[in-house]
């Protein structure tokens, strides 16, 4: 059975992982990258029309780049976020994984010692 440190260790992780992903990744690249992009397509669509407003000079101009740019931090956020979650899932399995080997190992032991008392073995 897992120590009660075990157990907290593994779901402070866990909610260290999910405060990263959905906090610091999802959150900070919609504030940062999608809605002012969508805002600044938005303005020119009403402006101009939805055909100029995805037209190369306003979805490749310099404004979307430097915003496509600003997602690099979130995404690396997301990114830690993950292998934060790879960490979990790889360290629960490393401590869940004896005790699971060890039950059946000891139906085997148990099984052995039912055999020679009989007189089978």
């Amino acid at each position: 059975m897992q120590s009660s440190k075990t157990k907290a260790i593994l779901l402070f992780m866990l909610t260290l992982t999910f405060g990263v992903l959905a906090f610091g990744g999802y959150l900070v690249l919609t504030v940062v990258s999608l809605v002012p992009s969508g805002f600044y397509q938005f303005y020119f669509a009403v402006r101009d029309g939805m055909w100029y407003a995805r037209s190369p000079e306003i979805a490749s101009g310099e404004v979307i780049r430097t915003l496509a740019k600003l997602r690099i931090g979130p995404d690396l956020i997301f990114a830690g976020g993950a292998a934060l979650m790879l960490v979990f899932v790889a360290r629960a399995v490393v401590l869940t994984l004896p005790e699971a080997v060890a039950e059946p190992v000891e139906m085997v032991r148990e099984q052995d010692r039912e055999f020679r008392v009989l007189g089978r073995a």
